[in-house]
């Protein structure tokens, strides 16, 4: 590799890996469950003073989630504020900044008993950080702010403003980052730390989230005839939903998800109904999620699912009262990148010095890209990580991923801010 700043920004993160993986540690050991996102943000600020980086918390003020009702029910918000930071470029020129956006939030650990680690421990074993959050997406984050420190402290001055938007609430449908997007400065382009195994993903599905509700009618099991199962109602309007679903998933094609079996997955994560084996159950409910593929509008998707529980209601003769579709959300919007856009050439110019793969990919989970994509702002994913890990039980993440990855990020992020 020649010398320049590309290569003093490797020597400097080659440097403080062990500062990675301890950033990466301490972020874990702050449980963030949705909802409870404050202290980490508290945290990392403190830490981006320490290091001289400016930074500022903003809560999401009610007025703008008053305009989103399917947000209604995002708790404390006035505890939970975005994080945002920056790194100066020339002066006038940050209207139009590189964004690196992260969420704060994780989903909960499940049953702490089956995990090999404590989920809140950040241990490291095997080469790996374990914990809820280390790869979804604390991990990718500790990975960007080193980077960013590194840019600081090597870069030559930036024509652009890199700006950092750390969000609350990505695991509960994205307000953080429609604020953000709202309330910041128009980003040049954004890149959304998903932990991609460092691939550079230029489309991403998006998501539609759900919940079913049915009302019947209680009787004593030895005479259903008297009541009215909500149970039956349910299966009926699921059967009815796996239908549109595979109707859908025989019809739709994307040519960056063709590695998937399904490129617009239904799936049911719960169902409930009743209260006792020898009573007809009185109510009920099921929640899952569909999937969008690019090119797709959510209103049009959610449209179609309220036609399938239209249907049943009529084939039951039941009321709306009977059988219902809640949005707990407004959804993921899906999104694609042309791969000619310098945001994905920087990224592809970077991981070529690194010997990383260049080829874009597409990847199956809503994310906040697709909140900034929503606004006109090409963007991609990258980070460190295996999605395949995130949400489960012994989440992990390799930390030579994180140094592999913060040096791509480095070097993109300075091409970019670079105008190169």
């Amino acid at each position: 590799m020649q010398d320049g700043p590309e290569s003093a920004i490797e020597s400097w993160i080659e440097k403080h890996t062990e500062d990675l993986a301890d950033l990466t540690c301490r972020m874990v050991k702050i449980p963030s469950i949705s909802g409870d996102e404050g202290r980490l943000a508290e945290f990392l600020r403190t830490w981006l003073t320490e290091n001289g980086i400016d930074s500022e918390l903003r809560t999401v003020p009610t007025e703008f989630q008053a305009r989103f009702p399917n947000f209604a029910s995002e708790p404390n918000l006035d505890a939970r504020p975005n994080l945002y930071a920056r790194l100066p470029g020339a002066v006038g020129k940050s209207d139009a900044p590189i964004v690196v956006n992260g969420h704060l939030d994780v989903v909960p650990v499940g049953d702490a008993s089956k995990w090999r680690f404590p989920p809140f421990s950040g241990t490291r074993s095997d080469g790996l950080i374990w914990g809820r959050g280390a790869a979804d997406m604390k991990g990718p984050i500790a990975a960007a702010l080193t980077a960013l420190l590194a840019l600081k402290e090597c870069a030559p001055p930036l024509a652009r403003d890199i700006h950092f938007h750390l969000v609350i609430g990505e695991e509960t449908g994205g307000l953080g980052s429609l604020f953000a997007v709202s309330d910041q400065p128009r980003p040049h382009c954004a890149i959304v730390l998903e932990p991609s195994q460092a691939r550079i993903v230029t489309a991403g599905a998006g998501s539609l989230q759900f919940t079913v509700r049915a009302k019947g009618k209680a009787a004593h099991g030895c005479a259903p005839w008297e009541g009215r199962s909500a149970l039956k109602i349910l299966l009926k309007c699921l059967e009815k939903i796996e239908a549109y679903a595979a109707q859908r998933n025989a019809e739709l094609r994307h040519p960056l998800f063709e590695e998937y079996p399904q490129q617009a997955p239904l799936s049911i994560g719960t169902f409930s109904s009743g209260e006792w084996r020898a009573t007809v159950p009185e109510s009920g409910e099921f929640s899952g999620r569909l999937g969008i593929l690019p090119g797709e509008r959510i209103d049009g998707v959610r449209r179609e699912l309220e036609l399938r529980i239209e249907q049943c209601r009529d084939e039951l003769d039941i009321g709306v009262d009977d059988l219902c579709i809640d949005w707990p959300n407004d959804g993921f919007p899906s999104w694609e990148t042309s791969p000619t856009k310098p945001l994905v050439e920087a990224l592809g110019f970077a991981a070529q010095r690194f010997e990383a793969n260049v080829h874009p990919t597409g990847v199956m989970y809503g994310s906040d890209a697709g909140h900034y994509a929503a606004s006109g702002v090409a963007v991609a994913i990258f980070g460190p990580g295996n999605i395949a890990v995130a949400h489960m039980v012994d989440e992990h993440i390799p930390e030579d991923q994180l140094t592999h990855a913060a040096k791509i990020l480095a070097v993109a992020l300075l091409k970019l801010a670079r105008n190169e």
